[in-house]
């Protein structure tokens, strides 16, 4: 039998580890502390990637993408810093204190598991927007959560609800922070019952696999990385890939609804999930785990509630094999529209690629832009490309479209998918720049929240919205909202840029 239980695997990180994982995230910014873009200090028209690779193309193409520039000046960057943690911590409103409920805690739980220090409170104020971290860099926290508990296990969680519904506190649920939609953050108005939020991350484990049905459960506090880590010990993977992978967690992609980079060919997180647990107010909501439910889709109503309902504390997820090919390769489309329309006949041929994404031109400007430094030998293969596309192709360089195709599987379906894109692609003008750029987007694929913080920190506003339409009406409302912005740039006699 295939299936084996692994309650209490030793593979996730101990007590004492756990308990700072929120305390090494920015309060104030994305990611971990002391990770981010800054400029070089030895010259300020450099920026200085993560990793420590130097990116020459963005301050220019902030000067003329956003500032306005057209001499050809180059503009320095004027610094525009956030307040210090410590003039942030005195912002901080008195707690609101149940005495009740925290003594009652202390009975239940861990006196431990309850955080009631400035700094745990400030961590899990907001989210990850730019309206929030906007706020937090001026230090206009108008309500901070009163105290943060740290469940360990499911049964800490239902006993966390019950004392809350008892003593009428407030309880948020709070995965990785990464959340973009409020929906992290307390009520301004709820001045008078205690707020707790509810960090999952001490819930990180596989609980139990099953390799030959392909499905594994977990504790919803677990971090992408470690969820694949674990399951990569088997052989398996998930397949979700969100943007905000690294420091968001199951859970959280469970309340978001999440989608990912791999959608295409895994699917979005409803997809993916068969069964959970939640802790409610009323008790222990069990959803069936079946491969096809009768009746209504109890866990539909958990699905992208935002934690409304209860707190998700188990999850159990379909799996897949990790493919034995990888192969992610960049392609240059004339236009916009043109890559568009290929991609539509991809997806009516039913090929299914792991991804496709295509970038606009002023994406691809900036695509180009956040460049890191590479052997000479890569840079005049970039001009090469640059002037064959323009002189024998054709394109307008100001029109270009970056793509970034992927797929994944047994050598004879990646072979098999790959023919079948090159075709339509070939057929559509494009041109292929090969894995080099495949290889860049999957290093650079989380960046963008990066890009954001560096725009934040020198004096520019910069956020992402999305939306969702069919594909009939993609290229209109691509072209409608693009302008409706720039419209409203031109009335205020603002300058931006728009990807």
């Amino acid at each position: 039998n295939s299936f084996c239980t692994l309650l209490g695997m030793s593979g996730d990180k101990d007590s004492a580890q756990q308990r700072d994982d929120y305390r090494r995230i920015k309060w104030n910014g994305w990611g971990s502390r002391g990770r981010a873009m800054v400029l070089d200090p030895n010259d300020p028209f450099v920026v200085i990637h993560p990793t420590g690779k130097k990116i020459r193309g963005l301050t220019d193409f902030i000067a003329k993408e956003i500032s306005g520039s057209t001499g050809g000046e180059r503009v320095k960057l004027t610094p525009s810093p956030s307040v210090s943690l410590e003039e942030a911590l005195q912002k901080l409103q008195p707690p609101v204190v149940n005495d009740a409920f925290v003594s009652a805690f202390g009975s239940e739980l861990r006196s431990e598991q309850l955080h009631q220090d400035g700094e745990s409170r400030l961590i899990h104020v907001v989210g990850k927007n730019y309206r929030d971290l906007w706020r937090m860099r001026r230090g206009d926290i108008a309500r901070a959560p009163d105290a943060i508990a740290v469940p360990e296990s499911h049964d800490d969680c239902v006993k966390l609800v019950a004392l809350a519904d008892k003593h009428n506190v407030v309880l948020i649920p709070f995965g990785g922070g990464t959340n973009v939609t409020g929906g992290v953050e307390a009520s301004p108005f709820e001045t008078r019952r205690m707020i707790v939020s509810v960090d999952m991350r001490r819930m990180g484990k596989m609980l139990s696999i099953d390799k030959e049905s392909r499905i594994a459960t977990f504790e919803c506090g677990v971090l992408g990385p470690d969820l694949d880590e674990q399951l990569g010990r088997h052989g398996f993977m998930l397949g979700h890939d969100p943007d905000s992978y690294i420091h968001s967690t199951l859970g959280g992609w469970i309340a978001a609804r999440g989608s990912g980079a791999y959608s295409n060919k895994y699917g979005d997180i409803e997809n993916m999930v068969l069964s959970m647990k939640v802790a409610t107010p009323k008790g222990v909501i069990e959803t069936p785990l079946a491969s096809r439910q009768c009746g209504p889709d109890m866990s539909g109503l958990f699905v992208g509630s935002e934690g409304i309902f209860g707190i998700i504390t188990e999850a159990t997820v379909k799996i897949e094999p990790v493919p034995p090919v990888r192969h992610y390769e960049g392609w240059l489309f004339p236009s916009f529209e043109e890559g568009y329309a290929a991609f539509y006949k991809v997806v009516k041929q039913d090929l299914a690629p792991v991804c496709m994404r295509l970038y606009d031109d002023d994406e691809t400007r900036m695509s180009f832009a956040l460049k890191t430094d590479a052997p000479k030998i890569q840079d005049l293969a970039g001009k090469g490309i640059k002037q064959y596309i323009k002189l024998v192709k054709g394109f307008d360089l100001d029109k270009v479209c970056l793509c970034i195709v992927g797929f994944e599987g047994t050598p004879y379906n990646v072979a098999h998918e790959r023919a079948g894109v090159t075709k339509i692609f070939h057929a559509a003008n494009a041109f292929r720049v090969g894995t080099g750029a495949g290889d860049n987007w999957q290093e650079k694929k989380y960046d963008l929240p990066y890009v954001r913080d560096f725009a934040l920190g020198h004096g520019y506003w910069a956020d992402v919205f999305e939306t969702t339409a069919f594909y009939g009406q993609g290229v209109g409302l691509w072209r409608a909202v693009k302008q409706a912005v720039r419209d409203v740039w031109k009335a205020e006699g603002k300058q931006g840029w728009i990807g």
